[in-house]
């Protein structure tokens, strides 16, 4: 009996760890979507260790220690582009939250036998929407308050746009060492 316990506690922790990782990986390609569709070019997209320059166009993995578990560098046109960039996070992970909280309940009404997908499946929509709601508050560095402080702010829309050429230029000379 405590071994099935055990065996279950190490199943649930382990799926909660993968459940947050996809809704890092889901938030960052929001934000890779956003800005694909404003025009934008992808500079820099991290999640965790993995690290994918655009401007080498390969995927690779660099340990180190990261204040975020992700991070996504896109050069648009406009600071309305940038707002947008910045919101796609959110809006990915609220969708896919959303998408598998109703395909759950979709596939239940069918009567599809899902078995043990429904742990991951219900972690991975509960850590998407936690994701969502961390960064849709007003906290240091949080999407929601970068896309405000685009919006209202224009001597911080202009430090903005520098810091994402700063980082293209950097990248093109090859001396981004550690973002």
């Amino acid at each position: 009996m405590y071994l099935n316990l055990i065996i279950f506690g190490f199943f649930v922790i382990a799926v909660w760890f993968v459940s947050c990782a996809a809704a890092a990986v889901c938030h960052e390609l929001g934000h890779l979507f956003y800005g694909r569709q404003q025009k934008g070019k992808c500079l820099l997209l991290r999640v965790g260790w993995f690290i994918w320059l655009g401007s080498e166009r390969k995927l690779w993995f660099r340990p180190g220690y990261y204040r975020t578990p992700g991070c996504c560098v896109i050069l648009c046109d406009s600071v309305r582009g940038y707002c947008k960039t910045a919101i796609g996070g959110i809006r990915a992970n609220l969708g896919f939250s959303a998408a598998s909280f109703w395909g759950l309940i979709f596939f239940q009404w069918m009567e599809v036998q899902l078995g043990i997908l429904i742990v991951p499946a219900m972690f991975f929509a509960a850590a998407s929407l936690f994701t969502a709601l961390v960064n849709q508050l007003q906290i240091c560095g949080s999407d929601g308050q970068i896309e405000r402080k685009l919006r209202r702010d224009t001597s911080y829309a202009a430090w903005f746009v520098r810091q994402q050429e700063k980082c293209f230029i950097l990248l093109e000379y090859g001396l981004l060492d550690e973002f």
